[in-house]
């Protein structure tokens, strides 16, 4: 029974640190693509503002989307209306492309194998997270267009 309890407990740990590591690790992508966003569309703050983006990704379903909504109103509102169209575009892209890779890397790689005591090493969950971003680079280079 212990032998039991102490694997469910391992399987548990590891569920837990992919799906802590996968928003982490999405939280600071969705960051820095909203940060690169900002500094070439030339928006005041840049740093502030992606730091925003990586404050609101790491809750679930929202996402940087709510700082880019905003910004590209504002932008509408001034007039500009093509940098208000890339800024929605943008903000959808940096909101749909980190949370493709969270579910790919919560989920995308087989568990570790708990039979032996050989714990040290890699993370599991980093493993992961690298194995989700080199499938979705394998799966934009085969896709046609």
């Amino acid at each position: 029974m212990k032998d039991r309890v102490w694997l469910f407990l391992q399987e548990l740990g590891f569920i837990y640190t992919n799906i802590f590591t996968a928003y982490v690790f999405t939280a600071i992508a969705s960051g820095v693509l909203a940060f690169i966003a900002f500094i070439l569309l030339n928006i005041p703050y840049p740093f502030v503002l992606a730091g925003d983006c990586c404050d609101l990704h790491t809750y679930p379903l929202v996402g940087a989307i709510w700082v880019f909504i905003p910004l590209a109103l504002l932008y509408l509102l001034q007039g500009d209306y093509m940098l208000s169209v890339i800024l929605v575009v943008c903000g959808l892209l940096i909101f749909v492309v980190p949370q493709y890779v969270h579910f790919a890397a919560a989920g995308s790689e087989k568990r570790p194998d708990t039979s032996s005591n050989n714990s040290a090493g890699l993370p599991w969950a980093a493993l992961c997270t690298w194995s989700a971003w080199r499938d979705l680079l394998a799966q934009c280079s085969m896709a046609s267009f």
